[in-house]
């Protein structure tokens, strides 16, 4: 590994996780990612650590008001990796587009955080729960699954997403709070109840050993059965959403091969109407000049039968 970072014993396992910095053949490996598909050794020479890049840029984490990072702003490397955001007292947006492979964003202790914006990054989990000041937050051509949206906001917040892998389930959660279309949704401080029984049915919390009090570890035969079969029950409903979003998905590809195919052949059926015009064209001429040929031919046969010689 190139550069190792210390970390406090208080540190989540996903942050001690981010705090070891990896090269693109370490996070390749990790994705199960052959290198060959992406471009080969150039183009995994072209990728940073998206923790280590935040690190180096956004040293100055006291004055930073703004993180963006944008493949068209004269950035020479693409990012991969996951990604905290974590104690910037007066950042106010984010701003990521083209960036590369970017799997997580996870954004903590951004006070002033108020715009979030990401599009065209293989991204799968956004946090963004922390960050009640938050008044826009847009998300588009993505990779992706699941978000979790702050519950307490001191205003309004204004989401557009689209073109990204949300469940039907989660569609329908956020069906609540559509405003102008299938792509826009709004909510506020007032929906904060609405906002935590989608995230708690969305991303429901694991239960750590801990956590388990004395009568849960003594209940009754009759009540661990029921538990049992309550999970089972969910785990049933999680492989229908993942069998639905991944049938949603090869459905789209299917409409997008039938679209191509048909637009392939609504241009051979147009070339194909201009060649028959042609080839009819060229019949007629073709039998135009039959006929003036056999008209020839019998007129100089008429006239060697009345002797007459035809003028030169």
């Amino acid at each position: 590994m190139k550069t190792k970072k210390t970390f406090s014993k208080t540190e989540t396992g996903l942050e001690k996780k981010i705090n070891m910095y990896k090269t693109p053949q370490q996070w390749l490996r990790e994705l199960n990612v052959d290198p060959e598909t992406i471009g080969g050794s150039a183009k995994v020479a072209e990728l940073a650590d998206a923790q280590q890049w935040l690190d180096k840029k956004y040293s100055d984490k006291g004055t930073a008001e703004e993180i963006i990072y944008s493949s068209y702003s004269f950035e020479k490397k693409r990012l991969i990796g996951e990604l905290i955001i974590k104690d910037f007292p007066r950042l106010e947006r984010i701003f990521l587009a083209n960036s590369g492979h970017i799997m997580s964003i996870k954004i903590a202790n951004c006070p002033q955080l108020k715009d979030f914006e990401c599009h065209w990054i293989s991204i799968k989990e956004i946090d963004l729960s922390s960050n009640n000041k938050i008044n826009r937050i847009y998300i588009c051509n993505t990779l992706l699954e699941s978000m979790k949206l702050p519950t307490n906001p001191v205003g309004k917040v204004y989401l557009c997403m689209h073109s990204n892998k949300f469940s039907s389930e989660t569609l329908e959660s956020l069906e609540t709070l559509r405003t102008d279309g299938p792509k826009y949704y709004e909510y506020s401080a007032e929906d904060s109840e609405k906002i935590r029984k989608m995230q708690s049915k969305l991303f429901p919390e694991k239960e750590t050993g801990t956590e388990q009090t004395e009568e849960k570890k003594t209940a009754a035969p009759s009540v661990s059965r029921k538990n049992s079969k309550n999970q089972k029950k969910k785990e049933k409903q999680k492989a229908q959403r993942e069998l639905t979003t991944k049938l949603e998905s090869k459905l789209q590809d299917l409409q997008l091969d039938n679209e191509i195919y048909h637009n392939s052949n609504e241009a051979l059926k147009e070339k194909n109407e201009l060649l028959m015009g042609e080839i009819k064209t060229l019949k007629a001429q073709l039998d135009k000049l039959k006929v003036q040929n056999q008209a020839d031919q019998t007129c100089v046969q008429l006239s060697n039968n009345l002797g007459i010689i035809p003028k030169k």
